[in-house]
């Protein structure tokens, strides 16, 4: 019995071949000034949807004395973008005469009203108010 052993030699042969990468990039200067313009166009698209076109504001208040619990009471109707809103507290003021903290205290009062209108306001009014 014969055996044939078959040999066949493999080689490899490489092509010289080169090729020259371009990588493109944009200059870090373009790139700053594109991510500010896109940042700023984001912001102004954001307060254009939160716009409220026709702020208005007037305001009255009266103080007077409760004859039945002996105290002082304010009361205060404004009207805020052509919606009315009204109040009343009672103040712990004994003495009357000292306008400036009663005035100080009646605008913390209505600072804090206005501001919660303000912004119940804008979210009503707003795309993001709808959901």
């Amino acid at each position: 019995m014969s055996f044939f052993f078959h040999n066949q030699s493999q080689s490899t042969n490489y092509v010289p071949y080169e090729k020259t990468v371009v990588e493109k990039r944009a200059p870090t200067d373009e790139s700053i000034r594109l991510y500010e313009e896109i940042k700023e166009k984001a912001y102004n698209s954001i307060l254009d949807s939160l716009s409220v076109i026709d702020n208005t504001f007037n305001f009255k208040v009266i103080l007077y004395k409760d004859i039945y619990s002996f105290s002082n009471i304010v009361r205060y109707l404004f009207t805020l973008n052509s919606k009315e809103f009204d109040g009343e507290y009672r103040t712990n003021l004994e003495n009357l005469s000292n306008k400036q903290e009663l005035f100080e205290e009646l605008y913390n009062k209505l600072a804090t009203t206005i501001a919660e209108q303000l912004i119940t306001t804008l979210i009503k009014e707003t795309k993001y108010g709808n959901n």
